[in-house]
């Protein structure tokens, strides 16, 4: 299974859910997979080790299903990168409202 995480990097707070989920899937065969300005932030802002984790450069990936860290502005923005692929997405809301 492949799951694509996209973030706000504008709101720190993703960085618990992060580190959770990381730490979750470190003990599973799930490949995790990171937005660009994601995997660049958590790289040089984190001590995650990110080694096996691959980079999303462009919209044109595969995954199984797309995690959306923010408010309503990082799901539409999910729902943009994934646009027409039927790849399922799941929020999780860190967003004011």
């Amino acid at each position: 299974m492949k799951i694509a995480i996209f973030a706000n990097i504008y709101r720190p707070v993703f960085m618990i859910h992060l580190q959770s989920i990381f730490s979750y899937f470190s003990k599973t065969e799930v490949s995790l997979m990171l937005a660009k300005e994601l995997y660049e932030y958590t790289q040089q802002n984190s001590d995650l080790d990110i080694s096996g984790v691959e980079k999303i450069e462009s919209d044109d990936f595969e995954a199984d299903i797309a995690l959306s860290i923010g408010g309503d502005g990082t799901f539409l923005s999910t729902a943009a990168h994934v646009g027409r692929k039927y790849i399922p997405i799941l929020g999780i809301n860190t967003g004011r409202l």
